[in-house]
């Protein structure tokens, strides 16, 4: 049996045995990003679900992410919808055999200088591409999952009645799911912001009339989704007080993320590497350990027995441009023996690292609300 058929079958046989009762609480929850696959964004969904069903309420998650049969949080019923393939999709797998395909012939084919050629449409030419390629993905990757996200809610919706419908972002595209399920119904929509929408467009890139354009084009997303949302939260004092000004008709609340107590490992302290630092997570945008690894060298200079003890551990995705200013910094401060780069770990590796590190790091330089 496959892996989709095992997922299904669970998905219909715990559809089915759930009760009608009147009474119950019961919660729907929308989000692309679920555990065990997904960003780590879905966690947040997920702990708060596992606890709500604690409490007595029936909670229900549609989700992008598919689980292993072992899988399961009691109380909480998981329906996978699996996304479907974009024009993106096609895109890029297209282009990605045309540069395996061009790389091989060009091993192959001798080395022949090109003299460089001026091109006056060249500006034009590239930013008609990036308007067509922005067409093929915007506004999020969850393009292509919405429709089936909001089939499954409003079949789970005439069903059973629901109190709330809570979506969550990003992909902020997700709350279009909310909105069309929720119309002509009773349940109340909510909307989770794990992340600002529109400001946060593209943010490490330069700005130009491209982005510009596209932060315009979700804006009008922002002000089609908002109005018809009876409550929205936010997971920082910053981005509640930014948005209950640019939005002063919206019922904000803030509410912060926090830490699954039971998902930690068991701290031995006699296990804690002395001196050790820990950074989990991911390295984009303006996120980088420069001031990290400067200050590593200052002390290297000015207490070299204190600073030959420190030890530096990175795990988790790295862009390109940020491994290589990582990389960098690294060979001119000297301490490619005392910096650790893991990669991306299994989450409870990850979890281990920082049980056993003497400091762990959190990083969000330049970084809007």
């Amino acid at each position: 049996m496959s892996h989709t058929q095992v997922i299904s079958d669970v998905d219909e046989s715990v559809s089915m045995g759930i009760t009608r009762d009147s009474d119950v609480r019961r919660l729907l929850v929308i989000t692309y990003h679920f555990p065990r696959y997904g960003a780590v964004g879905g966690q947040r969904c997920a702990v708060l679900s596992k606890y709500l069903a604690r409490l007595g309420r029936e909670v229900h998650v549609i989700t992008a992410s598919p689980a292993s049969p072992e899988d399961g949080t009691p109380g909480v019923h998981r329906h996978f919808r699996r996304r479907r393939r974009t024009l993106d999709d096609l895109y890029k797998a297209a282009s990605g055999r045309f540069r395996r395909t061009s790389n091989a012939h060009r091993q192959h084919a001798p080395e022949i200088p090109r003299r460089p050629r001026f091109s006056p449409l060249l500006g034009p030419v590239a930013a008609l591409r990036r308007i067509l390629g922005s067409s093929t993905y915007l506004p999020d990757q969850g393009r292509g999952w919405v429709g089936r996200a909001t089939g499954a809610a409003r079949a789970l919706l005439r069903d059973r009645k629901f109190d709330v419908v809570i979506t969550s972002g990003p992909p902020h595209s997700a709350h279009f799911a909310g909105l069309l399920a929720t119309l002509g119904r009773d349940a109340e929509f909510w909307i989770d912001m794990r992340d600002p929408w529109s400001t946060m467009h593209e943010m490490h890139k330069p700005e130009d009339r491209v982005i510009r354009a596209e932060r315009f084009f979700l804006r009008r997303l922002e002000r089609l989704v908002f109005p018809r949302a009876a409550r929205v939260l936010v997971n920082t004092r910053e981005f509640e007080s930014a948005l209950s000004a640019d939005e002063p008709e919206l019922d904000v609340v803030w509410f912060p993320n926090g830490i699954d107590l039971e998902q930690l490992p068991a701290r031995d302290l006699s296990a804690v590497e002395k001196c050790s630092i820990s950074y989990v997570g991911t390295l984009y945008a303006n996120r980088n350990l420069s001031s990290v690894l400067a200050a590593m060298r200052a002390l290297g200079r000015d207490r070299p027995n204190a600073a030959a003890m420190l030890r530096l551990n990175v795990a988790g995705p790295l862009d390109a441009p940020n491994r290589d200013r990582m990389n960098r910094d690294i060979a001119a401060a000297g301490l490619a023996s005392q910096v650790s780069i893991h990669g991306v770990l299994p989450r409870a590796e990850a979890l281990e690292l920082l049980s056993r590190s003497h400091l762990a790091l959190v990083l969000a330089q330049d970084q809007p609300m």
